[in-house]
């Protein structure tokens, strides 16, 4: 999934774009704009229907499986451990 500044692969490593074609690995930033921008993209993947199981072209148990062992519980961690903005 991607937007302009930010690119998602199905593998749940996430990139910073810019207006530049290079692409900065984001992956394990802690980076509020980082956090917040993979929070939008969370909510989006939730709110879209999942593809069936076995689907020309998709590798989504694959893709979620590596997005929620390396991205999910860091997140969840840090979202829990960090302080609200006054």
């Amino acid at each position: 999934m991607r937007d302009r500044p930010w690119l998602l692969e199905g593998d749940g490593r996430f990139f910073g774009c810019g207006d530049s074609r290079d692409h900065r690995d984001v992956t394990h930033s802690t980076d509020p704009k980082v956090l917040a921008a993979r929070k939008r993209f969370e909510r989006i993947l939730q709110s879209l229907p999942r593809p069936k199981d076995g689907a020309p072209g998709t590798s989504y148990r694959r893709a979620r499986r590596s997005y929620e062992k390396h991205f999910l519980p860091r997140y969840l961690k840090e979202s829990a451990t960090s302080k609200p903005p006054e």
